[in-house]
C-alpha cells in the first residue's frame, strides 16, 4: 500500500494479546491501510470496543466471563464484514487468492491495497525477527500450526518478502514461508479503496476490480 503523506497508520493490538480476535483485528488493520492510502480526508473511527463487539457477535465470545474465546474463521468474519460492517465500514466483495501462485498473490496485493492472510503459525516464528522456514524445513519447530492459527493483514510486497501487520507492528515474512504456512489468502474490495465513482489510489477502476 502506498500511504499518502499526512497520515501514517499506528496499528493497535486490538486486544489480540489477550483474546483470540485476530481475524477481526486483521480487518481493522486493513481498513486503516485503505484509509491511509485513499485520504485525505483521513477518516478512521474503529475502536477496540468495536473490534471486541464484532468478535463477540461472530464467535460467541463473552467479554464479561471470557467464555467461548475460541477464535473465528476468516471467511465467517469477512462475510459479516461484507453484510453488517465493522463500525460503519464494510467491504463490497472478497475472493480467495491462490496461496501457491506467487504472481497472483503479488498482483492481488497491488490491485486491492493489500491482502488478508490466514496462517498456521510454527513455533519457530516466536523467536525469528523475519518469519521464515527453519533449516530443517516445515517440521519440528517449523511444523505448521504448532504455534496455532492466526490472521494478519498484509500491506506490502517486495522481492522475496511480504510485510504483514500483527499484534500492533509490521512483520516481514519470506515468500516461501507465506506459501508454506498460509492456509488461505483473501483479496478484499473496500469502498475505502475504490467505488464506482472513484478508482483505487493506484488507478484501477472499480468495475475491473469487481
Amino acid at each position: 500500500v502506498l500511504f499518502r503523506s499526512g497520515y501514517t497508520p499506528s496499528y493497535p493490538v486490538w486486544s489480540n494479546a489477550t483474546i483470540g480476535d485476530c481475524t477481526v483485528a486483521a480487518v481493522a488493520n486493513k481498513v486503516m491501510d485503505w484509509v491511509a492510502a485513499a485520504g485525505p480526508p483521513f477518516k478512521f473511527a474503529i475502536t477496540q470496543d468495536d473490534v471486541v463487539k464484532f468478535y463477540s457477535a461472530v464467535s460467541g465470545y463473552n467479554p464479561a466471563t471470557g467464555a467461548n474465546d475460541n477464535g473465528a474463521e476468516c471467511a465467517t468474519v469477512l462475510e459479516k464484514f461484507r453484510v453488517d460492517g465493522l463500525a460503519g465500514y464494510h467491504c463490497t466483495a472478497y475472493a480467495l487468492v491462490d496461496t501457491q501462485n506467487l504472481v497472483e498473490m503479488q498482483l492481488a496485493n497491488n490491485w486491492f491495497g493489500g491482502l488478508y492472510f490466514g496462517l498456521s503459525l510454527p513455533t519457530c516464528f516466536q523467536t525469528q525477527p523475519v518469519w521464515k522456514i527453519p533449516p530443517q524445513g516445515p517440521n519440528g519447530s517449523g511444523d505448521p500450526g504448532s504455534w496455532g492459527g492466526h490472521a494478519v493483514s498484509c500491506n506490502r510486497a517486495r522481492p522475496g518478502y511480504f510485510t504483514v501487520t500483527t499484534w500492533g507492528q509490521d512483520q516481514d515474512v519470506e515468500i516461501q514461508a507465506v506459501m508454506t504456512y498460509c492456509d488461505e489468502v483473501y483479496a478484499i474490495l473496500s469502498p475505502q479503496w475504490a467505488t464506482a465513482n472513484r478508482p483505487s489510489p493506484n488507478g484501477f477502476a472499480f468495475d475491473d476490480l469487481m
